[in-house]
């Protein structure tokens, strides 16, 4: 329980990176509130992210949210073993995703291999890793036979993949 809290509930202001916070709450119904402290100055480089977070959410995740399909590609948080928890939201035509990979308290490794689950193998995708903001093209049958490697270096943080159909 407490671990759930920390993760994606009430405590993860305390914990996690700035990156989890807004992740935690893109594949929802995006609700922000205070991002930092009234009497501090401005953090440019978390308020870049926190405005590029709300135009990812608005202009990608938000017109497919209502209808999406969700898949857990890990255990409920309570029942959690592994490093990660991952989450998924796909288009029904499979056409748009993001996939939300959170490392955990604990966390030993910093690589995981994820496979999207609202893909079409007959498509093909661009993939966009927004940490570093890149993107590249694959097949869904490559997708699904290979998966997306990411990389998260450190525990309490995320990686957002998205993926959109381009054929």
């Amino acid at each position: 329980q407490h671990i759930f809290q920390t993760i994606l509930g009430s405590g993860c202001h305390e914990h996690g990176t700035i990156d989890m916070q807004m992740r935690n709450t893109m594949l929802t119904h995006m609700s922000l509130n205070v991002i930092a402290p009234a009497a501090a100055p401005e953090n440019p480089i978390q308020a870049e992210f926190v405005r590029h977070s709300v135009e990812l959410y608005k202009n990608f995740i938000r017109p497919f949210l209502p209808e999406s399909k969700i898949y857990h590609h890990t255990p409920e948080m309570g029942l959690l073993k592994d490093d990660f928890y991952i989450l998924e939201i796909a288009a029904p035509d499979s056409n748009k995703g993001a996939v939300a990979v959170f490392t955990l308290p604990n966390t030993k490794t910093s690589a995981v291999t994820v496979i999207p689950k609202g893909i079409d193998a007959g498509k093909m995708y661009k993939i966009i890793l927004d940490n570093s903001r890149t993107c590249y093209t694959a097949s869904g049958h490559e997708l699904i036979a290979n998966g997306v490697p990411v990389s998260i270096p450190s525990a309490m943080s995320s990686e957002l993949i998205l993926f959109e159909a381009t054929t």
